[in-house]
């Protein structure tokens, strides 16, 4: 989550607001891997990454910039811009997609699909 949080940065985690408000774009989250995530690294650590989309919504990354329902994200926050693409998906009911503020060295949603609301 380079440039946002560093390495031995020291954090203070909520998992009890999700209880009282939905998750929404650009919150910050720390959640348990995913099972496709466990699979391609063997990682079982905690993970932090920002969310870009909630259900519903249509993702893309094209030409180095994130496109949420076919608008372009203002995205101070990131280290450097995508040099990646991803087609166009919509986040299933339920999940959301989450990218790391360093993309192009951040092994998230772009990679391993979406995260369940539940984690």
């Amino acid at each position: 989550m380079f440039p946002t949080f560093d390495i031995g940065d020291q954090l203070i985690v909520d998992k009890i607001s999700k209880t009282a408000r939905p998750y929404q774009k650009r919150d910050v989250v720390v959640f348990n891997p995913t099972d496709t995530y466990i699979d391609l690294t063997g990682n079982t650590e905690a993970l932090i990454k920002r969310i870009v989309a909630t259900a519903g919504d249509t993702v893309e990354v094209k030409n180095n910039h994130l496109y949420v329902n076919d608008v372009l994200q203002e995205e101070n926050y990131v280290n450097e811009l995508p040099d990646y693409n991803l087609p166009a998906v919509t986040v299933p009911a339920g999940c959301v997609l989450v990218l790391g503020d360093n993309r192009n060295h951040s092994f998230d949603s772009h990679i391993w699909g979406f995260l369940e609301e539940r984690n």
